[in-house]
């Protein structure tokens, strides 16, 4: 088995400092955001802000590993698969986030049903990343040279495709806000069907302070995905020696960095403090 170094797998010796800062970071914001989704009672926050903050920790740590075992292929795949996948989970955080904005406010000014909106955004997310693991797991069972080369192509489609729905879903919270403010609804809704967990409220909710902030909390969260998935559609474009491959500041601030603010600002404006429930919301006509 070849023994590989730091250059030949990265294309420099990863920064221990920076590594050992970053899993602290990413380490402490998953304990808060299980704690939070324990306290709060919204155990779904486990399987999507948690395990992205615990995805992004083990993959810092796979390169913190690397600083002390150079050739580790492990070291250097668990750095790579987990920080591409990581984001994906936050997204599903984001579409739920917004979907009990809608159910406050009232879901007729969606262009989607609930159910239809939910489906939608997570199967296209899902999309992406089945992209990005085939892409990550092809060239470990294909040998030859062609299929190798498909690895990172396939990883790049997925990229673009996250993208789109990044995209996509930003485009849909400013329709529905904008359809809200000019009470224009989008959809009728049955008679008698009104917002899930509100079954005795009018189809408008009243759009108060802390679902303002928990709206703007989730438009830099997409502000920080938006630009750290740009960078990574750049990486994954670059040739295998270009300079944004082997640019380890880059990595940092436009991944790391990115994805840390994302994830403390959702601890500090978290849905559990910031999202009513129907025994502390009493919603009334806007």
């Amino acid at each position: 088995m070849p023994v590989y170094t730091a250059e030949e797998l990265y294309g420099y010796n990863p920064s221990r400092v920076t590594a050992m800062v970053f899993v602290i970071a990413f380490g402490s914001s998953f304990l808060l955001h299980t704690g939070q989704a324990l306290g709060f009672h919204m155990r779904w926050l486990l399987s999507s802000l948690a395990m992205c903050a615990l995805l992004e920790a083990t993959g810092w740590g796979g390169r913190l590993w690397s600083t002390y075992m150079p050739s580790s292929l492990i070291a250097f795949s668990l750095q790579k698969s987990n920080l591409l996948l990581a984001p994906s989970n936050l997204l599903v955080a984001n579409f739920r986030i917004f979907g009990e904005i809608m159910n406050v406010l009232g879901t007729s000014y969606s262009p989607l049903s609930p159910k239809q909106y939910s489906l939608v955004f997570n199967i296209l997310n899902a999309l992406g990343l089945v992209l990005i693991i085939l892409g990550g797991i092809l060239p470990l069972a294909i040998k030859t040279p062609q299929d190798q080369n498909a690895g990172p192509g396939i990883v790049l489609g997925g990229m673009v495709a996250q993208l789109v729905v990044i995209i996509a879903f930003v485009g849909y919270i400013v329709d529905y806000l904008v359809r809200y403010h000019n009470d224009s609804p989008a959809r009728e809704e049955p008679v008698g069907v009104r917002v899930s967990g509100f079954p005795n409220s009018p189809a408008r909710g009243r759009y108060t302070g802390k679902l303002k902030t928990m709206t703007c909390a989730l438009g830099f969260v997409n502000v920080c995905l938006f630009i750290r998935t740009i960078y990574r559609l750049v990486e994954l474009s670059d040739s295998p020696n270009g300079g944004v491959v082997h640019n380890e500041l880059a990595l940092s601030v436009f991944d790391g960095a990115l994805m840390l603010l994302a994830l403390h600002a959702l601890n500090v404006f978290h849905p559990g403090a910031l999202l009513p429930t129907p025994k502390t919301q009493q919603r009334c006509p806007a």
